[in-house]
């Protein structure tokens, strides 16, 4: 199955990375406002789905649109998750969902683990930053050597990590919430391998 984007409005979102990312077999839903930023990118959405706070719906499109309520559980970026879901789709990326308000970013990590717990795949992309959870699972890194690396705990009190081709590897080691200590590694093979022995981990992957 093809790739679900959806595409929130934060103000920092970079049109140019995003015109760039998004492939033309993609699924695109945008969250309120973000159907702006895919206009700006000359994207078509598939879905536009909002309480539209934050920007009016677009007067004529070949979109379809869904209307929320103001009032509501879901922030407008978590109801375009949950429409992925339903529909099927097993790999998400979210754009516009890092950076301006700090509350929203976070809301968003918190997303990404709803995602994984509904056995999908979800990441946060920016130019500089990209966020994926990963919980007692293996991934594999390739072709990133000299990128930043960070992996935390999230949704737990711990997790049990092994790093392999990492700056600062480890082996079966005990993260915890309140340390910060799996921050700021650096990839330095070709394939470096993370394993998530137990637990959920936050791993984040940044550029300078």
């Amino acid at each position: 199955m093809n790739r679900c984007i959806i595409i929130s409005s934060s103000p920092e979102l970079d049109i140019s990375f995003l015109a760039q990312s998004v492939k033309s077999n993609d699924f695109i839903i945008c969250a309120d406002g973000g159907y702006r930023y895919a206009y700006a990118a000359s994207l078509v959405p598939n879905i536009i789905i909002g309480d539209f706070d934050s920007a009016e719906p677009p007067e004529s499109c070949a979109s379809e649109i869904m209307v929320l309520p103001v009032k509501k559980d879901d922030t407008d970026t978590f109801r375009c998750v949950k429409e992925a879901l339903v529909r099927g789709f097993d790999d998400i990326v979210i754009f516009g969902g890092i950076g301006g308000r700090l509350d929203h970013t976070y809301a968003n990590m918190s997303v990404l683990y709803y995602i994984i717990s509904h056995g999908a795949r979800g990441t946060l992309l920016d130019a500089k930053n990209e966020i994926c959870m990963l919980s007692e699972a293996e991934m594999n890194i390739d072709g990133r050597s000299g990128e930043l690396f960070s992996i935390f705990p999230f949704g737990c009190e711990s997790c049990v990590v092994t790093l392999t081709g990492f700056e600062y590897t480890l082996e079966r080691g005990t993260l915890n919430i309140g340390s910060p200590v799996g921050i700021s590694n650096v990839i330095t093979s070709d394939r470096a391998v993370v394993k998530v022995l137990s637990g959920t981990s936050a791993i984040i992957f940044s550029k300078d």
